[in-house]
């Protein structure tokens, strides 16, 4: 329970960290974490060593990952530029609408049934 309201709490004031970052563009920020993200799993792969299941992954698969790669890069790309272009209620009902879209989206599409 603490975990999960320190996780909400933190996510709560996450805009309020971009405008002290505005001397940097929002592309500035989000190339640092790609980067900084990049370096971390790395990182976590090599000590567990999951770099082998990567490589067993077929071509297919890559490219799923490197879809969602592209996908969560515009989509955070987004949020940057809505938090330091003053748009922060804008982001947080973008990110309140989101899960309802994807469900949405999954029930049209992959023809999934919701449980009551």
């Amino acid at each position: 329970m603490i975990y999960t309201l320190a996780a909400y709490i933190m996510w709560g004031f996450f805009p309020a960290f971009f405008p002290l970052l505005l001397p940097a563009t929002p592309l500035e920020i989000l190339a640092h974490r790609v980067l900084w993200t990049a370096v971390i799993v790395t990182a976590f792969l090599i000590c567990s060593g999951g770099w082998r299941e990567l490589v067993r992954l077929d071509k297919r698969t890559w490219g799923w990952l490197a879809a969602g790669g592209v996908f969560i890069t515009v989509n955070w790309g987004t949020y940057v530029l809505a938090i330091n272009t003053d748009h922060v209620a804008d982001a947080a009902l973008g990110y309140f609408i989101n899960p309802l879209v994807s469900v949405a989206l999954g029930m049209i599409f992959l023809k999934e049934q919701l449980r009551p």
